[in-house]
């Protein structure tokens, strides 16, 4: 009985030593990373589509790369990861600085990177047989975007006309609170600038869908040829 009771003490110890061995393991294993050399492929900029869709644009120009929100890198080195892409995402101006000073396209930079997030952008085909065919905007994502612009513009002109009262008010006050009325000019400002942006965005997509609607009522007639003798 006594063996018995110490060989059972033996076991339980055992399975108490391993359960808190493995509860100090940290069950998610960190990633792997490699040390690259790299260079700036280019800033990222991002620019609106007449759809209303957003899609981003590279560009090696410093003076444009101010504003961008992220960065893509080519690796240099090591071979076997040579000509492989990543992208650093930019935490914005007032946290780390001017994208454009901060990454210069003509500098070689060293990362520790995740490894998976290495890209290959090997070329997917070739511009003497394009693969891709231009896709035009369709009539109903048209006449979603309207409908939403439309509500936008119609939000940002209620919101102008009751700043414009607001500041009306507090330019007839006794005394004039000048730094009030610099901020509600401010944002009288601002508002103005998105309902412009807005209206404009709008205008375009009308235009498309004019010119969808109109070939739909104006088919273009179809070919004719000669007869031959």
């Amino acid at each position: 009985m006594r063996t018995l009771a110490v060989l059972i003490l033996a076991i339980a110890t055992t399975s108490a030593c391993q359960m808190n061995k493995a509860s100090r393991q940290d069950p998610t294993p960190h990633p792997e990373t490699i040390e690259v050399t790299a260079s700036l492929a280019g800033y990222e900029l991002w620019r609106e589509l007449p759809t209303g869709e957003h899609a981003p644009l590279f560009t090696g120009d410093k003076a444009t790369g101010s504003g961008a929100g992220a960065f893509l890198f080519f690796v240099l080195s090591p071979t076997n990861y040579a000509g492989q892409y990543f992208r650093l995402h930019h935490d914005g101006y007032l946290a780390s600085g001017d994208p454009a000073r901060l990454y210069r396209p003509d500098t070689r930079y060293r990362f520790n990177i995740v490894k998976s997030k290495l890209v290959d952008l090997g070329d997917a085909g070739c511009s003497l047989r394009p693969l891709g065919k231009e896709v035009h905007p369709q009539q109903s994502e048209l006449e979603v975007l309207i409908k939403s612009l439309t509500k936008e513009c119609n939000r940002l002109a209620r919101v102008i006309d009751k700043l414009q009262a607001t500041l009306d008010k507090q330019s007839k006050l006794t005394p004039v609170n000048e730094s009030q009325i610099r901020i509600l000019e401010e944002r009288l400002k601002d508002y103005r600038t998105a309902l412009e942006n807005n209206a404009k965005r709008k205008k375009t997509a009308c235009d498309l869908l004019n010119g969808i609607t109109s070939k739909q009522a104006n088919p273009p007639s179809p070919r004719t040829y000669p007869d031959r003798p």
